[in-house]
Parts: structure tokens; C-alpha cells; sequence
């Protein structure tokens, strides 16, 4: 693998955080709150290696946590509710736009979350996904 397919994952989602107008962020989740200074966010924690089948070409499988978030702090219950469903929805479109980079070869196992606390100190509403992300090289 030339270029490991972890950093092409990394610069996948900067590309869709860019179309879809979140400020990107990526490093470890405990470091979240200090960093995310803008919103809405894209927090990637760094994607983690989990398998790989073959050697000079083959598959190589991780594990991706991406959050979302938009601020939220004056918003009320329905307010809030309806961002949940509206991150939701951008989580799936955003898998669905990774799978289509040619080196992602199939997004498994999508799972979403969402938050009832906030993940730093700015009020924000957010929800999670984790998914297998299986890339060929």
C-alpha cells in the first residue's frame, strides 16, 4: 500500500465535510472539547485498523466513529428533536458518499447514536455513527 488507506479514509471525510459545510476536526474523542471551536462539526476519530486481507493488492478493513454536531443551546425539545433526525440523515448520506470513493470497497455495519448531553461546552445537539469501512489497495 503506497498511500495507507487510513490517511485516504482521513482525507475522504474532509472532502465530504467541506461539500457538506461542517468544519472538520480529527483526533482522539477525548481531545473533542478542547478542539471543536466552530460549528456544525465533523469529528473523526482517527480510524483504527482492524483487518486486512491479501498483501501487494487486497482489502484492509477499519473501524470509523464520526460524530456530527450543530449547535443547539437555544434551541427547545422539538427544535432539538428535529436536528437529531436532520444529523441522522447526514450521517447516512455521508457513509453513502464515502462508498462511493474508489477506494471503498463496502461501508458495513452502520450504526448511529445520538447524544442527550452535549459533547463540548458550546450546547450543541449531536449524534454519532460507527461502521466497518472495508478499502482495497
Amino acid at each position: 500500500m503506497k498511500r495507507m488507506n487510513r490517511e485516504k479514509l482521513i482525507n475522504a471525510f474532509e472532502q465530504i465535510a467541506q461539500t457538506e459545510g461542517y468544519f472538520f476536526y480529527t483526533a482522539e474523542s477525548r481531545f473533542m472539547p478542547q478542539m471543536v471551536k466552530l460549528h456544525p462539526a465533523m469529528w473523526l476519530a482517527p480510524p483504527e485498523f482492524k483487518s486486512m486481507q491479501g498483501c501487494k493488492h487486497g482489502a484492509a478493513t477499519y473501524t470509523v466513529e464520526l460524530s456530527l454536531m450543530r449547535l443547539g443551546i437555544k434551541a427547545d425539545d422539538k427544535q432539538k428533536r428535529a436536528i437529531s433526525v436532520e444529523l441522522e440523515q447526514s450521517l447516512i448520506e455521508i457513509f453513502a458518499t464515502l462508498s462511493s470513493f474508489d477506494f471503498v470497497a463496502e461501508v458495513d455495519k452502520l450504526q448511529i447514536n445520538h447524544s442527550s448531553h452535549t459533547q463540548t461546552i458550546h450546547g450543541e445537539v449531536a449524534a454519532s455513527a460507527t461502521a466497518e469501512v472495508i478499502t482495497i489497495f
